[in-house]
This record gives C-alpha cells, structure tokens and sequence, in this order.
C-alpha cells in the first residue's frame, strides 16, 4: 500500500468555535486545533446525503467511510511549518522569574532513573514547531464573547415559581479570526496514480471555503479560506536537532527513542473488548512486534466524542490517550525501517479516518532544551469594512474599563505589599494632591516635583529623602519609590506597563485594534488612576503597620 500526505493551510476569516466535552452549560469551551473530524464533516455535507442521491454514493464512499482518506487534524502553523503538540514530558522551572526558554525533558531523567534538582511545572496549553532548527512554543489565539438570551417580553431574564430560567447569559469561547492553521489528508492507494487521483477529488469538492464549527450562523463558523499545498510522502518533516529529530530509518539495537502521540488515540482492550486507554503499553508492544522495551511514560487521558449529522445524535463519549502523551523506549533488537514506516503511516487505535491515533517517532531525549517561550502563530488581521454601531463600542470600553480597574487594583496592592520604609501619610497624600485634577495637568505637576531641574518646583529634601529611602518591587526588579513614580510617568504604553495586552484579547467586542486605540487613548488617565492607587494602597499599608505595632 502506498500512503500521500496532501497539506492544506487554513486561513480563518471569522471566529471558530469547536466545543470541548463538559463545562458550564451556558458556556463553551473551545478546542485550541481544528480536528479532523470537523474537515471529514466539510467533505461530507459537500458530498450530500447518500441514501438520498445515488449518485455521490461511491463519492462518499471513496473519500469519507471506506477508509482510503484520512483527515487530520489542523493545528496552528508557524511559518510554512504546522506546529505539533508540546510532549507532556517537557517541564519548566517554576521559580525562575523571567522565561529564559530552559526547558527540562523528563523522559531524560527517566532514562537514568532521576529527578531534575529544580523545581519544575508543565508547560500548559501549547505547541511546539518540531522539525524546525529553532523551537517555539506557539499558542493559538483564543477570543471569548458574552452572550444574552432574554425574554423578549419581559426584556430580561427571569424564572418562574417553579424555578424554570426563561434567558440567560452564556459565553464562547472561539478560536480568534485570522490565523492560519495546517493539517494534512492521508490517502492511500495501490499506486501512485490511485493515490494522486484521490487528491485531486478531494480539491474539487471541497473547493476553497469551508465554514467550520458550531454556531455558524450566529458570526462564527470561521468562513475558512484553503489552500491546497504541494503533496509529500511524509507527515512529520523536517530535521530538527538533537533531542528533537524525527525517526524514519532504521532503529538500532540498544538505543533509546521516544513515541510521541500527535493526536488523542482511543485504545480497545482486545480481551474485553471495551475502549480502555490503559491498555496503551500491550497495544505499543504489538505496535513494534515485542521489539520495543518501555522505559518511561507520560501519559494523560481524556475523552472525545463528536456529533453525526446523519443520526443527529450525539457520538457515544470514549476515553482516550490524550495528544502529547509520551512513551521513552529502548529497541531490544534492530526495529528495521520498513516497521517504522508502517507504524508512521497506520498509526494506532481506532477512528484513523477522524485523525485519531496519529504517532511520531523523536530521537534520544536529552536533559535541557532551549526553547524560546511563545510565539503567536501565523496570524493575519480581518480588515473590518464598516465602523460597529455605537452602542457595541460603549459596551466594549465599560468593560475593558471594568477590567482595567480590577488590574490596577491587583497590581497596586502587589507593589503596596512588598514596599519597605513607606514614608509618612501626610507626604502620600500631598503626592495624590495633583492627581485630582486632570490627567495630563496632575502628571505634569507631578513630574515636576519629582524631577524638575528647577529647585523651587521640585520637593524639598526631607520628602526625596522618604521616597529614595522607601523601596518597591515591581516587573521584577526592586527599585525607590521615586524611581518607580517616574518610571510610571515617562511610560509610553501603559498596555505594557498594566500588562494589559491578556485583557485586549479576551475582552475585546469590536477588534482587538479598537480595544488597543481606547486604552492609548486613555493613557493619561490610565498613569494617573494607577498611580493613585499605589499610593492609597501605600497609606493602607501604613496605617495597618500602626494598628499592628499599637496592638
């Protein structure tokens, strides 16, 4: 049998919202990829109802349920490279202050039976553009939108005696409009001319848009636009380096590698008969035909389940391997290569044709990797064409104002918490004197009591003495209390300085453009709201250091 990649790039025009299993039920989490189930979906609604219409009946056949196609999944691309799922066996230092991309692969320290010295935390949520010769971590960008179901008499939601909710409130989360993911369709054929002309169908009835995901008709759906790349022979390319090569040849005797699962796999217990994930080490020793010795495993489970539109019921819930999963093993006789291509290209467990089941093969692990922290995928910002009504911008800022009040007040007592020697209240209060007036007229003011190269404005010597001498942390570093005023007041951009940007993202309406325009617009008063609130958390510090020392 002869096995084709065919690779297509998604470009995401709107929103895309493909719900996880469980939560909130007047919420939606979402998944961070698109699987391939939902892309095998596309084909079939292309195709039609084949119980119908004879004719697409062998259509239908051929690229959705014989199993000569296979439709993986998508996953975020970075460059012209499709990002994989970061193995659950890679960690980071949970004391380190600032990411320096020292990243600690256990599967290393299995081998030798230890522990790293450092403490270490998961890495969460991620990709990882492996095969590349320089890692990132790339973390798709997730948008979350607040929903109103209201009674349309009452304009409100309500319940009634017998506690039945008439409206409610509910959220999407979805993945954000303009980014580009990369996925792959497997066929198989008996030649190369079988494997080439089932591509070409695939082109022809998928075509170039596809509208993916739930809530299509509510602004989501993703009204994805698809280009169609060139063919290869392989799923996982490229060379990489040492700690993070891909295997495709010949594995020695004696040597270590790793099975890496590049999608959830759902596992059947060939005793019993049930899908049991913990069947996992009997079904990967048959994988390599007893050739293959476990050393370590990092493993996670989870469940799947999906939707046929056919039935319209939902897909019994299974419980599978989750993406990522690790296996560290050590080949107890030469694995030849013509085995390694068949488990690349099969794959493992069941629901192949929805992408599940996929592996990868990496080299020798070793300790310490560099990786540099995070790196947005390919990312193309959607051109909005008409300006929003005015009411949904005043909703945007109420809330981004909203937000921004409770970051501010966080940060603020974050400084306030770690200031040492605080100066008097009196000189705190004089301090927010200038601040009550309007923003650009109290910074100026303030400004020039701090550093003013004319004596007569600045603040007398008692006062710089009590802020040189009183000492806060704040972004990491430890600096006097008039250092950080000025810092705060020669700030260009207080997105950065709020670290406000996680915000922009998530609470957006309009665009993440017009959020950033109404927080730079407000720069002035932003500084002058945040240092206030600093200086009124310094006078509660003070003021409870009092009643503590009285007591």
């Amino acid at each position: 049998m002869i096995y084709r990649y065919l690779p297509y790039r998604l470009t995401l025009g709107s929103p895309v919202v493909i719900s996880t299993i469980g939560g909130d039920p007047n919420s939606s989490g979402c998944l961070p990829y698109i699987p391939g189930s939902v892309m095998r979906g596309v084909m079939a609604r292309r195709l039609g109802d084949p119980s119908k219409d004879r004719s697409p009946r062998e259509e239908f056949h051929d690229l959705v349920l014989g199993g000569k196609v296979r439709w993986l999944n998508a996953y975020p691309a970075h460059g012209n490279r499709q990002a994989l799922p970061v193995p659950l066996s890679l960690r980071k230092s949970k004391n380190t202050v600032e990411d320096d991309g020292k990243t600690f692969d256990l599967a290393a320290y299995a081998k030798e039976g230890q522990w790293p010295e450092e403490q270490v935390v998961s890495i969460g949520s991620a990709f990882l553009n492996l095969g590349a010769s320089r890692l990132f971590f790339v973390r798709p960008r997730m948008k979350m939108r607040l929903h109103h179901q209201r009674d349309r008499v009452k304009g409100r939601a309500w319940q009634d005696e017998r506690g039945q909710a008439h409206g409610a409130m509910f959220t999407f989360e979805s993945l954000a409009e303009g980014q580009e993911f990369m996925g792959m369709v497997q066929v198989c054929g008996t030649s190369d001319e079988a494997c080439k002309a089932l591509a070409n169908r695939i082109r022809e009835q998928i075509g170039e848009v596809a509208l993916i995901g739930r809530s299509k008709r509510a602004g989501y759906g993703g009204n994805a636009r698809i280009e169609w790349l060139d063919e290869q022979e392989k799923e996982a390319t490229g060379t990489g380096f040492q700690g993070m090569r891909f295997l495709i040849t010949t594995i020695p005797k004696g040597s270590f590698f790793r099975l890496l699962f590049v999608s959830d796999a759902v596992l059947r217990d060939p005793r019993t008969g049930q899908v049991n994930p913990e069947t996992l080490e009997q079904v990967v020793d048959g994988l390599f035909q007893g050739q293959a010795q476990i050393g370590g495993t990092f493993v996670k489970t989870g469940l799947a389940g999906g939707f046929n539109r056919k039935w319209r019921l939902e897909v019994p819930q299974v419980r599978t391997v989750v993406a990522g999963s690790v296996l560290l093993l050590e080949a107890k006789n030469e694995i030849p290569k013509d085995l390694v291509a068949r488990i690349l290209h099969e794959g493992v467990g069941e629901r192949k044709a929805e992408g599940f089941g996929r592996v990868v093969l990496l080299d020798e692990p070793i300790k310490h990797l560099t990786i540099i922290p995070q790196e947005q995928p390919n990312y193309k910002a959607p051109q909005h064409q008409e300006d929003p009504p005015a009411l949904v911008a005043f909703i945007e800022r109420r809330i981004l104002d909203r937000r921004l009040s409770d970051r501010i007040t966080n940060v603020a007592h974050d400084v306030a918490s770690s200031a040492q020697d605080i100066p008097s209240n009196s000189l705190l209060g004089r301090l927010r004197t200038p601040l009550r007036r309007a923003p650009e007229t109290g910074l100026g003011d303030l400004r020039a009591w701090l550093s003013s190269d004319n004596e007569d404005e600045r603040l007398k010597k008692p006062a710089m003495e009590q802020l040189e001498k009183c000492r806060v942390r704040a972004n990491g570093s430890t600096q006097n209390l008039r250092e950080w005023l000025i810092h705060v007041l020669d700030e260009e951009n207080m997105i950065s300085g709020l670290k406000a940007k996680p915000l922009i993202q998530k609470y957006h309406i309009v665009s993440e453009e017009s959020a950033r325009r109404y927080l730079v617009d407000k720069s002035a008063e932003l500084k002058a709201r945040f240092i206030d609130a600093v200086l009124a958390a310094l006078l509660l510090e003070n003021r409870s250091q009092e009643v503590a020392s009285n007591e």
